[in-house]
């Protein structure tokens, strides 16, 4: 079986994971209003694409099984102090393309593990299938796996221990939630998602995404 997500341990080198820290901590110090979530975060820390050395780009490669594939965005999660969980959800929802066509890298800027906000993923193959997904009223996480379902499934779980330069992977069928932030000290990471260039996107999921999508922007802001 393929697992749907992975352990990278020190893939990354620690002084550059901190010269990257310091420009997001700097980042934060500037934002008036903390979001939670940050898309395309390198617009504004340019220094978090130093982080796609070569062996990054080889690793992705043997991942989506291609050399023909591109970065889609880096995305920032910060996790404050008493957060509220990341509810339970699969990526490709969302993304509506083939189970093996897509994968994120998960950069910890600082120590990080299940208590203070770490993904805690199900132990499923990669190919896993997509399951019913209802509108949220979490914002940033528009479509979640319903709590009766998500109990039912009964599936061991896993979560990792980061230290400074460790890294995980996870497919986009991959299911995973967090427990949120029960430490008195900020946690973030960096999510880098890539695509293959060829890729196969399912037309009906997408409707069905943009249905729940336009059902949770309802419940925000009605």
């Amino acid at each position: 079986m393929k697992s749907s997500h992975g352990f990278l341990k020190r893939i990354f080198k620690p002084e550059l994971i901190m010269e990257v820290e310091r420009d997001l901590c700097e980042f934060i110090k500037s934002e008036k209003i903390l979001s939670n979530y940050y898309s395309q975060i390198n617009k504004n820390v340019p220094s978090v694409e130093k982080l796609l050395e070569d062996n990054i780009k080889e690793l992705v490669s043997e991942l989506v099984n291609t050399k023909n594939y591109h970065l889609c965005n880096i995305e920032f999660h910060i996790q404050i102090p008493n957060c509220a969980p990341i509810p339970p959800h699969q990526d490709n929802f969302y993304h509506c393309v083939g189970y093996s066509e897509g994968v994120k890298l998960l950069v910890p800027t600082n120590s990080l593990h299940a208590n203070n906000g770490g993904l805690i993923y199900l132990d499923i193959p990669y190919d896993y299938p997509i399951l019913d997904h209802v509108p949220s009223n979490v914002p940033n996480f528009s479509s979640i796996i319903h709590n009766d379902i998500f109990k039912s499934l009964e599936i061991n779980t896993k979560s990792y221990d980061y230290k400074t330069g460790d890294a995980s992977y996870h497919y986009l069928n991959s299911i995973h939630f967090s427990k949120g932030n029960k430490t008195n000290k900020l946690s973030s990471f960096l999510v880098f998602r890539f695509e293959a260039k060829k890729i196969t996107k399912d037309l009906s999921a997408i409707r069905k995404y943009e249905e729940c999508f336009n059902k949770h922007q309802r419940r925000l802001f009605s």
